[in-house]
Parts: C-alpha cells; sequence; structure tokens
C-alpha cells in the first residue's frame, strides 16, 4: 500500500513539475507574442505622433525665422528662448521634449512681437488627416 501511495505521490510530482515547464514556456512565448505585436501595433502610432511633432517644431523654426526679422529687441529675446529650447531637443532626444514649455515661449515671443494669436494649434486644424 505504501508504494502505491508514494507511487501517486511521485506521479502527482511529475505532473506539477510539467505543468509548470509547460506554463513557463507559454508564459515565454506569450511574452515574445505580445512585444512583436505591441511593436507592430504602435509603429503606426509612433509615425504619426513623430510627424504631429515634428511639424510643430518646424511651424516654430519658420515662425520665429519671420517674428525675428519683424520684431523688437524684447521679441528678440523671447524668440532666441524658444529657439534655444528647440535646440536641445533636436541635439538630445525628443522624449525629453516638454511640449507645453515649448508651447509657452512660443506664446510669450509672439505676445511679444505683437502677434498674439499665431499658433501652431489654430494652423493644425486645417492640415489633412492620414
Amino acid at each position: 500500500m505504501r508504494s502505491e501511495e508514494a507511487a501517486a505521490a511521485a506521479e502527482v510530482d511529475v505532473e506539477e513539475d510539467l505543468e509548470g515547464r509547460f506554463a513557463d514556456v507559454g508564459r515565454a512565448a506569450g511574452v515574445s507574442a505580445g512585444l512583436a505585436a505591441g511593436i507592430e501595433e504602435g509603429r503606426p502610432v509612433g509615425v504619426a505622433k513623430g510627424f504631429e511633432v515634428g511639424s510643430e517644431i518646424g511651424f516654430y523654426i519658420g515662425a520665429c525665422a519671420v517674428l525675428r526679422a519683424n520684431g523688437s529687441s524684447r521679441a528678440v529675446r523671447a524668440i532666441e528662448a524658444v529657439e534655444e529650447e528647440i535646440r536641445v531637443v533636436l541635439a538630445g532626444s525628443l522624449h525629453e521634449l516638454d511640449v507645453e514649455t515649448l508651447r509657452s515661449k512660443f506664446r510669450l515671443a509672439a505676445s511679444k512681437a505683437r502677434v498674439p494669436g499665431l499658433s501652431f494649434l489654430r494652423r493644425r486644424k486645417e492640415t489633412v488627416e492620414f
């Protein structure tokens, strides 16, 4: 009777061990498949967001050039602050970009240049969605 109990206990241990192994293999395969799917699904979102950020930075670069040509010395100092913020972002990583800070600095520069309504966000509504 003891040998039957020992055999049954050993069989349960083997089944638990197999179940654990299969769970580990399934988990590893699921993580791998999930990462691949996430990258695939995230790519179009990343491209769209990159286009949006690049468009906004390009708008600020062009607008600063125009404002600099027509602005007072106070406006030029504010424009230089915007341009410096853009240089820092372009030299580093877009992950470090604080869009709200950049927008605030640009609004200040536009206001000092006496063009307070100038905004990328208003222009963006006119763009085509793709």
